[in-house]
């Protein structure tokens, strides 16, 4: 009986050192150049550009900086876009417009020269806005509550199909009473991650989780589809973490900005922040993200921003 033990075990060993290696064969693809572009009314035209990267590089994404990058509205010549070199900690240099009179339905379109090659795009800025009113925060709160609730009312402007996307930003303002009047410094806005509360029969918002637009500075939010709400008011519930006062002297002001964007644009940071969610999941389907470059990859859409709004919160 002890003998078989044995030799039971020794076929064991046997199988389980057996290994053979076999090295795949996984072609990979060229670099690709990757646009990231955005313009909207009353501001420059922003494109970021630089080279795709195979899945086992670990360098970081080859910003590209010799590039010739004309904008033309309903294809005729505006001007050439001026190259800026990347601000301190930052990666990617930027390609900025001095026109800035983007116009709704106009299209606007790129064409981009680099190392022979040519890439190309266009889109426009939406027709349509987005009402929004009775923006509510709380007015005062405590650092003992974890995040702080918001909600906002919006109507769409138009009968026809609209894509928008709400940002929330946030700055303290500090003051100092003095006998006679009393003064205020405000700090920069800056953009927060929200948390929205789904709405079965209204919005679709996009994944809680924040997603990043290189042209333009990060890019956090709520990505809003009308398709249920034909011409109807819906309340939108979000939420974001709470903070520490900068001093005693000092209040929270929130602004909710409200931006109709084009098919481009929802598609393609929606698909993004699809990815950024799914992609640690196992046998998930795979995500294909939205691309409107000719000659590359990427994203070059418009927006038009129709409202700002802003409460403040007092501790």
């Amino acid at each position: 009986m002890k003998s078989r033990y044995i030799l039971f075990l020794l076929l064991v060993i046997a199988f389980c050192s057996c290994e053979k290696q076999r090295f795949l064969n996984v072609p990979f693809e060229d670099a690709r150049y990757v646009v990231n572009g955005l313009f909207a009314s009353n501001e420059p035209c922003h494109i970021e550009l630089s080279k795709s990267k195979n899945l086992n590089d670990t360098a970081d994404a080859f910003n590209i900086s010799t590039a010739t990058i004309l904008l033309f509205e309903n294809d005729i010549f505006v001007e050439e876009l001026n190259y800026y070199a990347p601000a301190a900690g930052q990666k990617f240099g930027t390609y900025l417009s001095t026109f800035k009179s983007f116009t709704k339905l106009k299209k606007y379109s790129i064409s981009i020269e680099v190392d022979g090659n040519t890439i190309t795009s266009s889109d426009i800025i939406p027709s349509g806005s987005g009402v929004a009113a009775n923006f509510l925060g709380p007015a005062l709160s405590d650092t003992t509550k974890q995040d702080l609730n918001f909600s906002l009312n919006l109507k769409q402007a138009t009968f026809e199909k609209q894509y928008f996307h709400l940002l929330l930003q946030q700055r303290w303002v500090e003051y100092q009473v003095n006998l006679n009047d009393t003064t205020f410094t405000y700090n920069p806005w800056l953009y927060k991650i929200v948390t929205p509360e789904n709405d079965p029969t209204g919005f679709i918002p996009s994944p809680s989780q924040p997603f990043s637009l290189r042209a333009g500075g990060n890019l956090n939010g709520i990505l809003l589809d009308n398709e249920q709400f034909s011409n109807q008011m819906k309340a939108i519930r979000f939420a974001t973490e709470n903070e520490q006062p900068n001093s005693n002297n000092s209040f929270l002001e929130s602004r909710v900005i409200v931006r109709s964007v084009s098919a481009s644009y929802f598609d393609f940071y929606y698909n993004t922040s699809q990815y950024h969610r799914t992609k640690s999941i196992p046998l998930t389907e795979p995500v294909i993200i939205h691309n409107n470059i000719t000659g590359g990859i990427g994203n070059f859409s418009g927006f038009s921003s129709d409202t700002s709004l802003t409460v403040s919160t007092f501790y």
